[in-house]
């Protein structure tokens, strides 16, 4: 078992791994409602599961635009809600973003597992 802090994001990854919750590429933060266990979601082993969080974080910490004269980012955090990324990010920007992640992690290994994801968001009113 991995042994990882809180701050490197894998005490997370951990816990809904834990109950083999699966992984959402179009993430809770930026609306999905897609519940844990659902088949749609990516089952990863651990050691994938936390590959994939820090990946994440690194990319979506670079994702920032300007609202209202502050730089905002696409990666949530304890000041930084689910909340308010899809207050200061269009659902369309969030797919886009997700999307591009998908496309460059792993080569793209994943893409259908989005894809399949985005569709059940779309068809089954799945997103905040």
């Amino acid at each position: 078992m991995l042994q990882e802090g809180k701050t490197n994001g894998a005490f997370a990854v951990l816990v809904h791994n834990a109950k083999g919750c699966g992984h959402h590429w179009f993430t809770r933060a930026f609306g999905s409602k897609i519940p844990y266990g659902h088949p749609v979601l990516t089952n990863l082993s651990r050691r994938m599961h936390v590959k994939v969080h820090r990946a994440m974080k690194k990319f979506l910490q670079g994702k920032k635009k300007r609202v209202n004269g502050e730089t905002v980012s696409m990666y949530p955090t304890r000041g930084n809600s689910g909340e308010k990324i899809r207050r200061n990010f269009t659902p369309r920007e969030r797919i886009k973003a997700a999307r591009e992640f998908v496309e460059d992690f792993e080569g793209g290994k994943y893409l259908d597992n989005i894809d399949d994801e985005l569709q059940i968001i779309k068809k089954e009113g799945h997103l905040k």
